[in-house]
């Protein structure tokens, strides 16, 4: 990796997230990417038209239910925990994104 950046980019400790377009780094976000979680964009990335995903794939919304029905098992109910954690991280992150909405993608970024 050292060689492909000291070639692409000049240095082995310059990574292509210097010369990315400006629309995607804010330099008032945490790292230039993360600010503060929005419901707004929650919103967006479910449920609204073009970004949302259970608009787009509504059958996604089953999944909840399956989640619950695997919490409620003590049996399996260690494996809800991973699964929800991981799903939840997966939200905090696209909700806090700075460019959640991937420039012209349809459908949520992440």
């Amino acid at each position: 990796m050292a060689a492909y950046n000291l070639h692409a980019f000049g240095s082995v400790v310059t990574t292509g997230h210097l010369f990315q377009n400006p629309m995607f780094d804010d330099p008032n976000a945490a790292m230039g990417v993360l600010v503060a979680p929005s419901l707004t964009v929650l919103l967006a990335i479910t449920v609204l038209p073009v970004r949302g995903l259970f608009w787009l794939s509504p059958v996604m919304v089953l999944s909840f239910h399956g989640l619950w029905i695997t919490w409620r098992d003590p049996k399996r109910r260690a494996a809800a925990l991973p699964a929800t954690i991981v799903i939840a991280a997966y939200f905090a992150f696209n909700i806090s994104y700075v460019t959640w909405h991937g420039g012209w993608c349809l459908g949520p970024r992440f």
